[in-house]
């Protein structure tokens, strides 16, 4: 079961192909305030990774991750 966060943006990025999850993140993280959550869903399978090498080389922070069906659901945090 996820956990709940208090998200300040949202990003339905489900049905979407690997580069767009990634990338459309990065743009939205870029936007966000420091401190501010995202909520992010998609289906592309690459996306677990893509995030991890996406938040290794940034100072953002993932919060929360699960899968329920086909569904991966990312909460980051804003560095």
């Amino acid at each position: 079961m996820s956990e709940e966060f208090s998200q300040e943006e949202y990003l339905d990025a489900r049905g979407w192909a690997c580069p767009l999850p990634l990338l459309k993140t990065k743009q939205r993280l870029r936007k966000m305030d420091p401190g501010t959550i995202l909520k992010l869903l998609a289906t592309d399978p690459s996306t677990p990774k893509d995030m991890e090498v996406l938040l290794g080389k940034t100072k953002d922070e993932l919060l929360s991750f699960s899968k329920e069906e086909e569904v991966f659901c990312f909460y980051i945090k804003k560095g």
